[in-house]
């Protein structure tokens, strides 16, 4: 990664006492003797914010230097914001934690749907969403849309938001910060390649997460989305079953788990059904990016509790 620092600060004093030892009133890119070794102070900027990161030159080990590349310690729960020249750190533990659901009013819920395998089911449910006239939103891997540029330029010709599902079809939460940021970074080369700009909305492989991906992945620009309903459609439970977890799941700002690789045989058949149902309800489908605009994001995990955010 390439870093370009602009802006001259002071770190706030509590995060210095704990974090930093600076060494006076310094630009971003000068160096900092941290506990870690020595390195730069560098600030990403996500869509909201701006996430800490001290990118170590040498890190000591026991009593010696050693060179690396460069080493990306992250400091978790801090967020540090600009207003004009200050800087100000702020603690959100919430913010930890990835988006469930969004919170609104609004009776409109976000239709989502990943790919990973294949190119049988994606247009079958394109078909669907065509007829429809139903916008979705897409988490493609990294792989997959390499090697279905055709599917890949048929989902935005239908008008289908795209958002990263990463590149290895693996577990992420526990695994080392420059893991987790070689996976996100090589399905975001790709993805750019076909959108031409930045992407948004981030979710990781099975749903498995950590705050430390959380932390990688704004460094990325991207917002950690898992889901409140899952169709449970790639277990293939038959057509009934997926209707009815969606549409008995239902309330406003959900976020409905779908996939549209081959391995899932069923979808195209509840599709459907599940439009036609949560229409019924009252509720509109719209993408994930459209939801995103009614309010702030939902970030306590309503599944299995038997609680409908929103409805209170």
């Amino acid at each position: 990664m390439g870093f370009e620092p602009t802006r001259r600060f002071r770190a706030p004093t509590r995060f210095q006492d704990e974090h930093l030892q600076p060494l006076g009133h310094l630009p971003l890119g000068a160096l900092y003797c941290t506990p870690y070794g020595r390195g730069a102070m560098t600030f990403l900027h996500g869509p909201n914010a701006c996430t800490c990161m001290l990118v170590l030159e040498e890190f000591r080990e026991g009593n010696e230097m050693r060179r690396t590349g460069r080493i990306a310690v992250f400091f978790l729960g801090v967020a540090v914001l600009f207003t004009g020249t200050t800087v100000r750190a702020q603690t959100s533990p919430n913010m930890a934690h990835p988006v469930y659901y969004v919170q609104t009013r609004e009776r409109a819920v976000a239709l989502t749907f990943d790919v990973s395998w294949g190119d049988k089911m994606l247009p079958k449910v394109l078909a669907v969403l065509g007829s429809e006239k139903q916008p979705a939103t897409f988490f493609l891997s990294g792989p997959w849309a390499k090697t279905h540029p055709q599917s890949v330029a048929a989902i935005r010709a239908a008008g289908g938001e795209i958002g990263s599902h990463g590149q290895a079809h693996v577990d992420l939460g526990d695994k080392l910060p420059s893991t987790i940021a070689e996976n996100i970074r090589a399905a975001d080369s790709i993805l750019r390649s076909y959108t031409g700009s930045p992407l948004h909305f981030f979710r990781p492989p099975n749903g498995d997460w950590s705050p430390r991906l959380i932390e990688v992945a704004h460094t990325f620009g991207y917002e950690t989305v898992i889901w409140s309903i899952d169709s449970r459609d790639w277990m293939n439970p038959g057509v009934t079953v997926i209707e009815q977890r969606v549409s008995n799941g239902v309330f406003p700002g959900a976020i409905i788990l779908l996939h549209a690789s081959d391995t899932c045989t069923q979808t195209d058949l509840a599709l459907p059904a599940i439009i036609k149902d949560v229409r019924k309800q009252g509720y509109r489908l719209v993408t994930l990016g459209d939801l995103w605009q009614m309010g702030p994001a939902g970030r306590d995990d309503p599944r299995g509790s038997g609680h409908k955010p929103n409805l209170n």
